[in-house]
């Protein structure tokens, strides 16, 4: 009975404490736009003259996934937990009808993510002991990425390095990656980093694959997209040995790549600094 007054408790301290958060937060907001408007208006802008409805000029769809996170949101009996969340949004460039840049019917993005409301929101956790932050990680990226057939994601890559060479695990084993073939049958393996797996490593890893598993599920929906914008490095680390991605999350964005090849979707990264594989 305790137990359960303390959670009720816990739960509506929390509750209350993002209502303040929110309630702060739009304050701000509506405080800033107002500010920022006046200066638009009086500094930068002297009049806008918007395109007019051509034939000439094709409607398409522009979608873009942004991710946040911390990696203590809280603690229970030492154990860290991490806090994801990423928000999509598709727009119409809307020359038509006029109506620039509006985001299309909501309801459409909740039958993409199965229902679940934007922001998507999730957690994860590890212990640190027992070396069991390895084993965690993978049952996360397992749980987050919609794609569960593991070979579908890791023997493309090889596909692609070897020039079509390598389509199998059989084809991998007779190649000169075959004393890894074994790394590279479970997700957990596929960590290959596990020695540096710091609590904002694991984080930044899940965050990444947390965000691209909102992409892969707009890229499987059955909205044309036209353009997909990813906050974030279109950038795969390969193990300096091993020649293959260091994390899971460089098979996953490849996955990505390919994906938006079918879909022919330009994908697009908001970054300082990038490489683009593949």
């Amino acid at each position: 009975m305790i137990e359960r007054i303390l959670e009720k408790s816990f739960r509506t301290l929390l509750e209350k404490t993002f209502d303040d958060i929110m309630n702060y937060q739009k304050q701000e907001e509506v405080k800033s736009f107002k500010q920022d408007a006046e200066r638009i208006k009086s500094e930068l802008l002297t009049a806008v003259d918007t395109y007019a409805p051509s034939p000439d000029l094709e409607d398409f769809l522009v979608a873009g996934i942004d991710g946040s996170g911390t990696p203590v949101f809280m603690r229970f009996d030492d154990v860290r937990v991490h806090l994801f969340s990423s928000a999509s949004v598709v727009l119409k460039t809307g020359v038509d009808d006029g109506r620039v840049m509006h985001s299309i019917d909501e309801s459409l993005l909740s039958e993409i993510f199965d229902g679940r409301p934007q922001p998507l929101v999730d957690t994860h956790w590890h212990s640190g002991e027992n070396d069991d932050t390895r084993k965690k990680m993978a049952e996360s990226i397992e749980h987050f990425y919609p794609i569960k057939d593991l070979p579908a994601i890791v023997l493309p890559f090889f596909r692609d390095i070897s020039n079509g060479k390598i389509k199998t695990f059989a084809d991998l084993s007779r190649s000169k990656y075959s004393s890894y073939t074994k790394d590279l049958s479970s997700m957990e393996s596929l960590i290959s980093r596990g020695q540096y797996l710091s609590n904002d490593t694991v984080h930044d890893e899940l965050r990444k694959v947390f965000e691209y598993s909102a992409a892969r599920s707009l890229l499987d929906s059955d909205i044309p997209i036209k353009y997909l914008l990813l906050d974030g490095a279109l950038s795969t680390f390969i193990h300096y040995a091993r020649g293959y991605p260091s994390m899971p999350s460089g098979f996953i964005l490849r996955d990505i790549c390919q994906r938006a090849r079918e879909r022919e979707t330009v994908v697009c990264a908001i970054s300082k600094d990038h490489t683009v594989p593949f």
